[in-house]
């Protein structure tokens, strides 16, 4: 319970690292520290005598999926596909109809 919140933690952080935007690096500390926190609530809720399993896997794929939603990943794949487009003005292999 314990490792996979640590580990959606983790990813979570490190996936906001890689797409922070420079106006956006302010968040990078605070995905952390919800991180931790996330980790610290897990750690607690396993001493207790029935762990909560179903409760805390439900919390690390929302977690997850939080931290997805603020990352803008439109930036980097805008970027990788636009060296695959053709550029303006050709009709990059598709059929075109003849102008009347």
């Amino acid at each position: 319970m314990v490792f996979w919140a640590a580990a959606v933690a983790i990813i979570g952080v490190i996936l906001k690292l890689i797409t922070a935007e420079p106006a956006g690096w302010f968040l990078v500390p605070l995905a952390a520290a919800a991180g931790i926190y996330h980790v610290v609530v897990h750690a607690r809720a396993a001493r207790v005598a029935e762990p909560p399993i179903r409760l805390a896997a439900v919390s690390d794929v929302q977690l997850f999926f939080a931290i997805l939603q603020q990352i803008d990943l439109a930036g980097p794949i805008i970027a990788a596909v636009r060296p695959m487009t053709a550029s303006p003005g050709s009709s990059a292999g598709l059929p075109t109809e003849a102008a009347p």
